[in-house]
């Protein structure tokens, strides 16, 4: 992440919506009040609906990104790739203040291979036969004819539920931006990457995620509902969408215009039907770079000869080899495109203090880290991740040395510690990680703890000869595996 300095999208979106909010708490004061204190030290106050303040980044900027962002969803397009997974988390800022996508990890490769399908705005058609109501309220099903949109019920066969849970296993998202084809159909197309860019522009403009709830199940209802009632109309919106006052570097004559413009953006890319969302050509269902481009979104956005620059002259970084000094040919490859940075109203950057939130707020994911980190801060009174990683590396670097039988608590932490250094290692091995050829001799008290741990697979094999070495599996379409040996903790 050294090549992308300036933070990722979901960061810069977080800081300003706090500044937003403070600067909000700055003008409930009197002047003397404002005077006496500096608007960064306020306490956040919620900006509420009936209030046109700014909330988040202004309009010049969310031009900018969401332009980077359109020509780098084209890019993938060409190439038959579909993400599957854009969100403000996986897209981050390089040296240049471009916004670079990243984590290619969900990507489907063979998106070339699917055209966005339409659903005639249903997430979730009913089945034919499935409620008596159904036929009772639909003229058409009273006739004997099947609803619009509604899927026949029929007999599925064997091979078509292993082609199903092929599908479904590969099914991926986060569900603030995942599409409503994918949770209704799982079906998937670069048109679901458009509903992933309209839900970041709505962030980017709220400060909020455009789908929130309680639990990932509310989420996703919302998600299959839509952003309108009916899926036509764009006036009467299911999620709310309060007037801002998007001010234009400045220029807030035409905010409410700037506020109008972008709301009309992002419901034409959140359409429930994957074919009718901006950005899809109408007739051949390829993408559509220039039915963005003619958007009133970017009416007035002058930077597109700027950004198509950027694309044509972007140069990797050369990664040197061992002993490779620098050379003219790798200094001709070189990125000579200019910096972004003058274009941005508010520029992202990276604040070091966001690294210890995001540890902070995800530890209890991660039981170790959470114990480490409180067993560090009990023993030194210190607390962050920088004496938590300093302790870490003077113990790779000088080993156990204590012959003493140390407490359970401390016991228990080296082996933790042991098997996180051996993760990491063997993911990411390191210049000055000890090679396992050379691991310093352990001690006899570090063996007994690692006794105590380690699984003992000589049990199992002498349990193995009263109990089946394989346990057979049945799953719910009658599927047989075969699994094993178990731990006996875990037989029945």
């Amino acid at each position: 992440m050294e090549w992308l300095p300036h933070g990722d999208l979901l960061q810069h979106i977080r800081r300003v919506a706090l500044q937003r909010q403070r600067e909000y708490a700055a003008t409930l004061l009197s002047a003397e009040e404002r005077e006496a204190v500096e608007v960064r030290r306020l306490a956040p106050k919620p900006i509420p609906a009936t209030a046109a303040a700014l909330r988040c980044l202004g309009f010049r900027d969310i031009q900018l990104i969401t332009a980077q962002l359109v020509l780098a969803l084209a890019r993938t397009a060409e190439r038959g790739l579909v993400l599957r997974d854009l969100k403000p988390e996986n897209i981050a800022f390089d040296d240049k203040y471009r916004a670079c996508l990243i984590d290619f990890d969900t990507v489907d490769m063979e998106g070339a291979l699917v055209k966005p399908e339409t659903n005639h705005g249903v997430a979730l058609p009913p089945e034919v036969g499935h409620r008596e109501e159904t036929r009772r309220s639909d003229p058409c099903a009273m006739n004997g004819e099947a609803p619009a949109g509604a899927r026949a019920k029929r007999r599925v066969t064997v091979s078509e539920i292993q082609a199903m849970r092929k599908k479904t296993a590969s099914f991926c998202g986060t569900a603030q931006y995942v599409s409503p084809e994918m949770v209704g159909e799982c079906k998937w197309s670069y048109s679901s990457d458009l509903w992933a860019l309209g839900a970041i522009v709505y962030e980017m403009v709220y400060g909020a995620h455009m789908f929130s709830g309680l639990s990932t199940f509310e989420v996703l209802q919302k998600v299959v509902q839509g952003a309108t009632k009916g899926g036509a109309a764009l006036a009467d919106t299911l999620v709310p969408f309060p007037l801002v006052h998007l001010d234009g570097g400045g220029d807030s004559s035409n905010a409410e215009d700037y506020w109008s413009r972008t709301k009309d953006f992002i419901l034409r890319l959140v359409a429930i039907d994957p074919r009718a969302r901006l950005g899809v050509h109408r007739e051949h269902g390829t993408f559509d770079l220039d039915q963005l481009r003619r958007h009133p979104f970017f009416e007035d956005f002058t930077l597109w000869g700027l950004l198509e620059e950027q694309v044509a002259g972007f140069r990797p970084r050369h990664i040197p080899l061992e002993n490779e000094g620098a050379s003219a040919a790798h200094a001709a490859e070189e990125d000579r495109t200019p910096s972004l940075l003058e274009h941005y109203n508010i520029a992202p950057f990276n604040d070091p203090q966001y690294a210890d939130y995001v540890f902070r707020a995800t530890a209890d994911t991660n039981p170790f880290e959470q114990f480490l980190r409180n067993e560090f801060e009990d023993a030194t009174g210190e607390e962050g991740l920088e004496g938590l990683d300093a302790v870490d590396q003077a113990e790779r670097n000088t080993g156990p040395t204590s012959t003493e039988q140390p407490p359970p608590v401390a016991a228990a932490e080296a082996v933790v510690r042991t098997s996180e250094e051996k993760d990491v290692g063997a993911a990411a091995p390191t210049a000055d990680a000890t090679p396992i050829s050379e691991a310093p001799p352990t001690s006899a008290a570090d063996s007994t703890a690692n006794a105590q741990w380690v699984f003992d697979e000589k049990a199992v094999d002498d349990d193995a000869s009263t109990s089946s070495a394989e346990v057979e599996i049945i799953d719910d379409v009658g599927m047989h595996y075969s699994y094993g040996p178990v731990h006996p903790d875990f037989q029945k």
